[in-house]
């Protein structure tokens, strides 16, 4: 079956992608890039949380591996290794989905709380997400930030 070559691309490419803003973000999500500093978002919701198994080897952050077996379903679909001096990220933290075409953020009662573009979100509640939107997880020190960019609909 041949498939139209702008429908094999679309799918390729996600719908939308998370793009560190800072090193610390780079930092903390290295091992899920798409491309650099770069998450993509396929499929919805897309939940984040902390990354919670970390172990200190010879004065060195180690993730020790994620059992994995058929019974296991993990939790977040992104997981960020949280080295700030106080922790910032919960271990689920927030959601993103898509309902009609539109976006939005869940904060799933986390800890610290989240912002989008320097405002903090109510929890449990959605917050609609625009092209563009500056993501802070965590604090308002927090230095987890993302910038939220739709690519759903473009093909090249």
């Amino acid at each position: 079956m041949k498939q139209d070559r702008k429908e094999l691309i679309k799918k390729m490419i996600p719908k939308a992608v998370l793009h560190a803003q800072n090193e610390e973000s780079a930092f903390a999500t290295f091992r899920s890039c798409f491309i650099e500093e770069t998450i993509g978002i396929w499929n919805f919701p897309f939940r984040i949380g902390r990354e919670c198994r970390i172990k200190v080897l010879n004065n060195e952050n180690v993730i020790t591996s994620r059992h994995s077996t058929l019974s296991t379903i993990t939790n977040n679909d992104l997981y960020i290794v949280d080295i700030a001096d106080k922790l910032q990220i919960s271990r689920e933290h927030l959601s993103i989905v898509n309902e009609e075409n539109k976006y939005f953020l869940i904060d799933k009662s986390s800890t610290c709380g989240t912002y989008i573009n320097e405002v903090l979100v109510e929890q449990m509640k959605k917050h609609e997400l625009k092209d563009g939107d500056i993501i802070k997880l965590g604090s308002a020190e927090s230095p987890y930030v993302f910038e939220f960019v739709v690519l759903d609909g473009e093909v090249i």
